[in-house]
């Protein structure tokens, strides 16, 4: 065999390595991109990479209301003949329960919208002709029914002749939808549009395990959300006809921390779910 003939079959030989490697690799490639674990990996970067817009929540059914800012003025009510019960250490105790308000409210909705609150500290006296038209709470309020208690507000806290003024306290942020969160030295949980009217004790009474629960539950009704559960024709409550087992179904007898504000809720709010 000549030279030149042994050249020519090392060249031939070596094309053919190359070429059987180039392809196992390709076949190792394919194997590796089909994998459905790998498959599904990549999936998931590619989700992250493209998100879902940002949302911003409003009012319950009414997208024209935005609550991507919402600040609560709280006072506590105390009718005339109740100023003995007035319990040692409410702002602090009142001021703790809305800051969990604005926490849960971040659970559920995160950067959708964003609670603040400013807490008058001083109680309010409220006269015998104000408190004993206030809505008792059995059945859902409008906030025409509380309209003999925002003119008394008016006159006396929010006027700079009131005796209960405080600028800082009047002070609205710009933007923001505002809730007047009313804790009464007396029997009540009612809320409506923009307003809560809640009895002291749920947010003071440690035995009130569900009190937490009741301030958003009527936290909600404040921003438009609706009972989910059902009335009686006379107002009372039917038992065990509940539409959810959210915050405002059954679950407003748990522990806030073990509820939930249900989906179609948060839908009817602007949330789109993932």
């Amino acid at each position: 065999m000549n030279g030149f003939l042994l050249k020519r079959i090392i060249k031939i030989s070596v094309i053919v390595i190359v070429v059987a490697a180039a392809g196992v690799g390709l076949l190792n490639l394919t194997f590796v991109q089909e994998h459905p674990l790998v498959k599904e990996t990549a999936h998931r970067f590619e989700s992250v990479k493209t998100p879902l817009p940002p949302s911003v929540l409003h009012y319950y059914n009414e997208p024209a209301v935005s609550l991507e800012n919402i600040h609560i003025r709280a006072l506590y009510l105390v009718p005339q003949d109740a100023q003995g019960s007035i319990p040692e250490g409410w702002p602090r105790m009142m001021a703790t329960a809305l800051s969990k308000l604005a926490d849960f409210h971040h659970t559920q909705f995160g950067e959708a919208s964003r609670v603040t609150f400013s807490l008058l500290e001083k109680p309010v006296v409220i006269t015998d002709d104000v408190f004993n038209v206030l809505p008792a709470g059995i059945e859902r309020a409008e906030r025409k029914d509380i309209s003999a208690l925002d003119d008394y507000l008016k006159e006396h806290v929010y006027s700079s002749r009131g005796e209960y003024y405080d600028g800082e306290f009047g002070v609205v942020p710009e933007n923001t939808f505002m809730v007047d969160v009313l804790f009464l030295e007396a029997a009540g949980a009612v809320g409506g549009n923009g307003f809560v009217l809640l009895a002291r004790d749920y947010v003071t009474d440690p035995d009130i395990f569900y009190g937490m629960t009741f301030l958003y539950h009527e936290f909600g009704h404040a921003l438009g959300m609706p009972d989910r559960y059902i009335y009686e024709a006379e107002g009372a409550y039917q038992k065990g006809e509940v539409l959810s087992q959210d915050i405002m179904g059954g679950g407003r007898y748990r522990p806030l921390e073990l509820t939930h504000i249900d989906d179609s809720i948060k839908a009817a709010m602007g949330i789109a779910q993932q």
